[in-house]
């Protein structure tokens, strides 16, 4: 059986649809200023930190901005 790429992308975000839908409802339920996405970026954050991505904040001085990493088995994606 051969698998696509695109089926395991697909398949991934069916997976996590009911997360992302909620933290989505979260961020629009609570607005915040450009730069000043405090509660949205902590909300990503811990979605990313708990779906086991590796998360560097503070990016570029930004304490809004992240970089985040998943690393499987495989190595680094």
């Amino acid at each position: 059986m051969i698998i696509s790429v695109d089926n395991i992308v697909a398949g991934a975000i069916d997976e996590a649809s009911s997360d992302l839908r909620k933290l989505s409802l979260t961020i629009h339920d609570n607005p915040e200023l450009a730069l000043e996405e405090k509660a949205a970026c902590q909300v990503l954050v811990d979605y990313l930190e708990t779906s086991g991505f590796e998360v560097q904040r503070n990016i570029a001085g930004l304490s809004t901005a992240f970089v985040s990493t998943y690393v499987s088995s495989a190595g680094a994606h």
